[in-house]
């Protein structure tokens, strides 16, 4: 768990989204606004993952606010990681803490906005995640925890 993501953690291939997009997870960590889980291998970055609690209408929820995996490990398979991708493992992980977050609090929902529709089919695919479009039209998946 971090709050504050050093821009050191980028690689030299990093594109400028990229670094943008950290720098906003990093200042977002720092209000306390999300929780940044960051996951290492061989010392560089190899993926984050922000949650925070909200409400999507008038559903309480463990929401992924932040999921990325640095270029040079997309796709990849990790032994490691119990033979999987990092985008895997780091939802597996906003699983396992949402299912302990809803043991204490009442929450039965885990919440992501997908950036576009081959993100949304693999989350449905290969976790189970259900669309909903919230009163503002805009496209959420829900996974019960």
């Amino acid at each position: 768990m971090t709050t504050k993501l050093p821009i050191s953690y980028l690689s030299k291939t990093s594109t400028e989204q990229e670094r943008q997009f950290i720098k906003q997870l990093s200042s977002s960590a720092e209000k306390g606004s999300i929780v940044v889980y960051a996951l290492e291998l061989e010392g560089t970055l190899a993926g984050l993952i922000g949650l925070s609690a909200s409400r999507v209408d008038s559903i309480s929820t463990v929401q992924i606010d932040y999921l990325y995996v640095s270029s040079e490990h997309r796709g990849n398979i990790f032994e490691e990681l119990s033979n999987t991708k990092i985008s895997t493992y780091l939802i597996d992980l906003a699983i396992v803490l949402a299912k302990r977050i809803s043991s204490e609090v009442g929450v039965r929902w885990l919440a992501l906005v997908p950036d576009n529709d081959k993100l949304e089919a693999f989350y449905t695919k290969e976790f189970a995640f259900k669309p909903h479009n919230d009163r503002d039209k805009q496209r959420y998946l829900f996974l019960k925890i």
